[in-house]
């Protein structure tokens, strides 16, 4: 269900036009995703992205051959491209809950 979520927002599209490589967005959906379901640090992430999840499977991506430093570096990146990140992703989000005033955190 997160991953459909992730995918209606087109947040794969959105990493993809940062820069982010198909590795580098296997490990931020693997982020987003493990922490909507069991938040927790990145070592945790990846551990219940390993032990309990079958998103690799879904994605086609080993987590278990995955290096935690891949998760570590993969959120610098993200910090990097927030503000298009967010920009880009807030007025869907808007759509999703059919939002007509600005966002508190907006202005």
């Amino acid at each position: 269900m997160g991953l459909e979520a992730l995918r209606w927002l087109g947040l794969e599209d959105i990493l993809a036009s940062v820069g982010c490589n198909g590795v580098q967005r296997a490990a931020a959906l693997g982020s987003f995703i493990g922490r909507m379901a069991e938040p927790g640090s990145d070592l945790a992430t990846l551990q219940w992205l390993i032990e309990r999840s079958a998103l690799g499977d879904l994605l086609d991506v080993d987590y278990e051959a995955m290096p935690l430093m891949r998760l570590y570096r993969t959120s610098d990146l993200l910090v990097r491209h927030r503000q298009v990140i967010e920009d880009t992703l807030f007025p869907r989000i808007k759509v999703l809950f059919r939002y007509r005033r600005p966002l508190p955190f907006m202005t």
